[in-house]
């Protein structure tokens, strides 16, 4: 007994003594890499790619410049105009930029977020936003990855914003050679997610053409030209929402005078222009035998009765009158798309029949009508 003991001892000695080698040995920078990326691949492996490259989404104000940076860090791997199908829907999503890892099936989504839109002055992006959170959930299901930026970090932060996803791609992947360039870029700044309350009073602050002051970022980033941070708010949100629904309707009244302007400026345009007098037709030599000219008398000016009557001239139509009623139609159009949409949720049929109603698309005595046709969307499908 005691020879066993001494043996089990010994063997449990070496035991551990091997324990200790393979983990050193293991735990080395280059083991602990491939083992990441070994097990990243077979997860990765089953991502869904884009299904095209011809996206008609229009690109944002400020993405261009975080897009720029992106491609001078990760060269060849930065891709836009991506399209992805919805199920059951006409229009597919559109990733703002996407970061494409051919190797490893890797594919982030990276977002630019607005606070407003800026021609229909419509909060977005808002906290807590059903449209938002259903969005990265459907990339999340594909396998992708969903990184969203404010458009204040991208204005006055853009290399941070590449910094950021550079430090997502590192605890993916285990490499740590990939944050190594960004050594001297500052750490970017976490900025809260604005309320709908707070998007509706920068728009109607218009901050967006104001620029951003870059207060809270670091001296070592270079400010350029973009949006500011909206101040705090001492107006109810009823207020506020009235005095957004009224700055929106100006608005829209000075687009609807420049078109009118536009409209007469092109009719005028149209009318046929008296033709050149040709210099050929006039002999600028003196006739050789001038012709005796016979003295007259005086002309008497018509009475009122030899006078001509004028003819009134026929009434044109009013082409911005006209382009009015278009517009309102194919708004109405887009309206019943978007309710009869099966995806559409109560809150958002609500949020689209009020925007229509603040732009004049739809009467007040309107609002239940279309309700009931949203209510009613399964029947009208069908």
């Amino acid at each position: 007994m005691p020879a066993r003991r001494r043996q089990h001892q010994l063997d449990l000695e070496a035991h551990k003594q091997k324990l200790i080698r393979l983990k050193a040995e293991y735990r080395q920078p280059e083991k602990v890499v491939a083992f990441r990326r070994k097990r990243l691949c077979e997860v990765l492996k089953h991502t869904l790619p884009h299904d095209g490259e011809d996206s008609r989404a229009i690109e944002g104000a400020n993405e261009h410049r975080l897009r720029h940076r992106l491609e001078h860090f990760f060269h060849g791997r930065i891709y836009t105009r991506l399209t992805v199908s919805i199920p059951n829907y006409e229009y597919p999503y559109s990733p703002d930029i996407t970061y494409i890892d051919t190797t490893l099936g890797l594919y982030i989504d990276i977002e630019v977020d607005e606070p407003y839109d800026y021609y229909s002055g419509q909060p977005t992006h808002e906290l807590n936003g059903e449209k938002d959170a259903r969005r990265d959930q459907f990339f999340l299901r594909r396998g992708g990855i969903v990184i969203r930026f404010s458009e204040e970090q991208v204005v006055c932060a853009s290399e941070s914003c590449c910094k950021e996803v550079a430090k997502t791609i590192a605890s993916l992947t285990g490499d740590p050679t990939i944050p190594a360039q960004f050594e001297n870029v500052p750490d970017l700044v976490s900025m809260p997610q604005w309320t709908y309350t707070e998007a509706a009073e920068m728009a109607l602050n218009r901050v967006r053409d104001r620029g951003y002051e870059c207060r809270n970022f670091p001296q070592s980033v270079p400010r350029t030209s973009g949006i500011s941070p909206a101040s705090g708010s001492t107006l109810t949100p009823d207020e506020l929402l009235n005095r957004l629904t009224e700055s929106m309707r100006q608005r829209r009244s000075q687009a609807e005078s420049s078109r009118r302007v536009r409209s007469q400026q092109q009719d005028r345009s149209s009318l046929p222009t008296p033709p050149a007098p040709n210099s050929q037709t006039f002999n600028t030599q003196p006739p050789k035998n001038p012709p005796t000219v016979q003295s007259r008398s005086p002309v008497q000016p018509p009475s009122d009765a030899q006078r001509p009557t004028k003819k009134t001239p026929p009434v044109q139509p009013n082409n911005s009158e006209n382009r009015g009623r278009s517009w309102r139609r194919n708004r109405r159009k887009k309206l019943k798309m978007k309710l009869a949409n099966s995806q559409t949720t109560e809150s958002e049929a609500r949020g689209y029949i009020q925007t229509a109603l603040e732009l004049g698309v739809i009467e007040q005595n309107e609002f239940s009508k279309f309700m009931d046709y949203f209510i009613n969307r399964d029947n009208n499908n069908a």
